[in-house]
């Protein structure tokens, strides 16, 4: 690898007290070197904010913390980090989440074998914790082989990009204005939408590069139904940018 551009790794935090230590090492751990680790904590009760200050303490140039005094949702939380990342691309990870050691590296050895220079790239990811399924991306998933206009009446109707392995070209992120903050619980179906709409570069590369955590958590979008915060920002987000769209659509 001629040159190793610098990478953020962004990991979204909020009450997760009991994982967090765990996903913080498995950012630790990436065999790719030139990273640094933003931890955005979004006003969390439990002994989250603890445990992130012990380990920017233990490496305070590697670690940079950004800590709300409320809580203001995924969407700003995501933005927030975005805003204090310096690197080329950005890798975010939910804070129940981990990521495969080798995750950085495969993503950069494929940007420089293929060439790429802006876009946001996907990949297969592996499933745990009590609720674990078999690899839910052990296959290319339809998105990615069909023409723009398919794409586009896809994620119309339903949010089938796997979310939890984006891996952002910061540059491609502020052309998309980053996560949309109307939407402040879902930070990624609006973005997705945003980028098909806009021809944005979305690649899917056949690489195991993270570690989904199956339970009721910050990751797992579809437990989160039940929350009413959840349910209102999606609620919003469809009345506004899904279903005037969906029409004439079988």
């Amino acid at each position: 690898m001629t040159s190793a551009p610098l990478v953020s790794i962004a990991i979204i935090s909020f009450n997760n007290e009991n994982y967090i230590g765990e996903c913080i090492e498995s950012c630790l751990s990436q065999t790719y070197e030139n990273i640094e680790i933003i931890i955005a904590d979004d006003a969390s009760t439990d002994n989250s904010i603890k445990i992130i200050n012990e380990y920017a303490l233990l490496y305070p140039s590697k670690i940079r913390t950004i800590y709300s005094k409320t809580n203001c949702g995924l969407s700003p939380n995501f933005n927030k980090a975005a805003r204090a990342s310096k690197g080329k691309w950005i890798k975010y990870i939910a804070s129940d989440d981990l990521l495969v050691s080798d995750c950085i590296e495969n993503y950069i050895r494929e940007i420089f074998r293929l060439n790429i220079e802006s876009g946001i790239l996907f990949s297969k990811m592996r499933t745990f914790g009590l609720k674990s399924k078999k690899d839910i991306t052990s296959k290319i998933p339809d998105i990615f082989k069909i023409n723009a206009d398919e794409r586009l009446k896809s994620i119309l109707i339903d949010n089938t990009l796997p979310s939890p392995t984006a891996f952002f070209n910061m540059d491609t992120l502020y052309e998309l204005g980053l996560s949309n903050e109307e939407y402040a619980f879902i930070e990624d179906y609006p973005l997705w939408l945003k980028a098909i709409l806009n021809g944005v570069s979305l690649r899917y590369l056949d690489i195991y590069t993270v570690k989904y955590r199956y339970h009721d958590s910050l990751s797992n979008s579809l437990d989160k139904i039940g929350n009413i915060k959840f349910y209102r920002s999606r609620l919003k987000f469809f009345r506004n940018e899904i279903w005037n769209r969906r029409v004439g659509f079988s």
